[in-house]
């Protein structure tokens, strides 16, 4: 407790001089008159009345010194911060309540106690450093410390000490103020907690964003989005947006950026330039930050990459344009079939009316001519017969061919390899070229639409080689792997300009890439105008799904 001052014992001014004078007036009043004795006992009179008067005040001013005694002792005990008085060894000579309970230790027990001992072991060389930049420089310390588990309340302590009076160097006594600091560190170490919880947390999830404040500087950057534009976090804090971004850009970016500082949110696609010089593009959303006064102080900006949507739809439109093309190549193509199949029909109606008609009707008239004069003798009769029995034959030869030609009996009952075969026969006769047919490895059991496919892709190459080619020799060749079946075609003909035919494909040309396209098959034409022709069909195997 608190030592309380002595109050005033030494006598007044007035009252020495009363007692001097009282000394004189024994002395001198025998000696007197009377009348001088009388002016005498009067003065003493007024002295003593005016010494008690004295006496009454210093009794009211002892009474409220005592009050404001314990008025500061009161204050002292009940202070919200603890106050120590602590000699040079850092022992404990004063303290009030409030430090005894700060220390939980008694305040009785805590005079004469180190403060050093109720301070935790890791915190020992912090205050003791303290106690020495203390008694050394005698000017006002600072430092927070632990106390020691079980020692009291309280765990964390903020100390201010002063050295009472000395010199630096010479300082018997200091003074320290206890703060009990426990809610505010462990606030601290929540918010440290919280804030590495928010970098963790900004630094990790999958979009990209900053802080902006009213002067469009950089308050804090994100790690995906200092690694998008190649600059650390730190060096884009604090510096102004328009240095670091181009002119052009800067004038976009800042009108949606006031808009936000206006109030309002803002969106919108900005294009950028990859770090390997590739497009991109960044949806940004500009969302104004709100004091608890609802004014504004700065802007937080999200960005989401959205470089592979924007692709997507660049190519769904390239796409897009491309199917439009097919669209149109399509209806050209379903127009040339249309007419192919017209001319085909017409081609076969006019076989059919000028040749195989015609055929007949010569054969009835050979035969009603021979039913109205019929030969006289038997052996006549057979003879004037021959003649028709050939014209049949050879009609009937004709009408195979047809049919064969539409489609080969062949490839049904026997297989691609057969049909393949009969048809060079009748293509060597009918042509007189060199056909040669190599077949390596090709299944002999394949769907008759795969079979179909190939097999009028080489009826067309085999066409064309004896239609345009000039050809001597041809070889044909049919394999088969783990992978599918192929066909080509080879010739010594004078071959063509690929390029040109690709560029302006005929409809039989058309016709084979569509077939092989329907089962998913290539075709590619090698030619050159003196290097003959080589076409090459593939058809891969499915894969079968689980």
């Amino acid at each position: 407790m608190a030592k309380k001052p002595d109050g005033p014992t030494k006598p007044t001014g007035f009252r020495r001089q009363a007692e001097a004078l009282l000394r004189t007036t024994k002395r001198d009043v025998a000696a007197m008159p009377v009348k001088d004795v009388q002016q005498l006992v009067h003065e003493l009179q007024v002295h003593q009345i005016e010494l008690e008067m004295q006496n009454d005040e210093l009794r009211r001013t002892q009474v409220e010194l005592e009050v404001a005694r314990d008025r500061y002792a009161d204050l002292y005990d009940f202070s919200p911060a603890g106050h120590l008085m602590l000699d040079a060894s850092g022992t404990i000579v004063e303290a009030n309540l409030r430090a005894a309970t700060l220390l939980g230790i008694n305040r009785g027990k805590l005079i004469g106690q180190s403060l050093a001992h109720v301070i935790a072991a890791a915190d020992q060389d912090l205050i003791h450093r303290h106690y020495q930049d203390v008694l050394k420089t005698g000017t006002r310390q600072t430092c927070e410390v632990d106390l020691r588990e079980g020692s009291g309340a309280s765990c964390c302590l903020y100390l201010e000490s002063l050295a009472e009076r000395g010199k630096p160097g010479h300082i018997t006594q200091w003074r320290t103020v206890l703060l009990d600091i426990t809610e505010r560190k462990r606030a601290e170490a929540d918010l440290r907690k919280r804030e590495h919880e928010f970098h963790l947390l900004a630094n990790n999830v999958p979009a990209y964003f900053s802080y902006v404040d009213t002067e469009l500087r950089y308050r804090f950057v994100n790690k995906r989005y200092a690694e998008l534009f190649g600059r650390s976090a730190s060096e884009r804090t604090g510096q102004y947006v328009k240095d670091l971004t181009s002119d052009t850009n800067f004038r976009t970016i800042e009108s949606h950026l006031q808009e936000a500082l206006a109030g309002r949110e803002a969106s919108f696609l900005y294009p950028m330039v990859l770090s390997n010089g590739d497009a991109g593009w960044m949806n940004v959303h500009c969302m104004p930050d709100h004091d608890e006064t609802g004014k504004i102080r700065g802007v937080l900006v999200l960005e989401t990459d959205v470089t592979a949507q924007k692709r997507s739809e660049l190519a769904l439109q390239q796409n897009q344009l491309v199917l439009q093309g097919k669209r149109q190549e399509l209806q050209i193509l379903s127009e040339k079939l249309f007419k192919a199949q017209d001319s085909e029909r017409q081609r076969i109606a006019r076989d059919l009316h000028d040749d195989f008609s015609q055929r007949l009707a010569a054969l009835v008239l050979d035969v009603t001519s021979l039913q109205q004069q019929p030969p006289l003798l038997p052996e006549l009769i057979s003879k004037a017969l021959e003649p028709l029995r050939k014209e049949l034959q050879q009609l009937c030869n004709d009408l195979h061919d047809l049919a064969y030609r539409l489609h080969s009996p062949l490839l049904t009952h026997l297989g691609l390899q057969a049909a393949i075969e009969d048809h060079i026969g009748k293509a060597i006769e009918r042509t007189g070229l060199h056909i040669v047919l190599k077949v390596n490895n090709y299944p002999r059991s394949t769907t008759l639409d795969w079979s179909t496919c190939l097999f009028r892709v080489f009826q067309e190459s085999l066409q064309n080689v004896a239609k345009h080619a000039k050809a001597t020799e041809v070889l044909v060749r049919l394999s088969g792997s783990s992978k599918g079946v192929g066909l080509s075609v080879i010739d010594n003909g004078r071959g063509f300009d690929a390029r040109d035919k690709i560029g302006h494909p005929g409809l039989g040309l058309i016709s084979m890439k569509e077939r092989l396209r329907f089962m998913n098959g290539l075709l590619n034409i090698h030619s050159r105008p003196t290097g003959g022709t080589k076409v090459c069909a593939w058809i891969p195997f499915q894969e079968q799904t689980p």
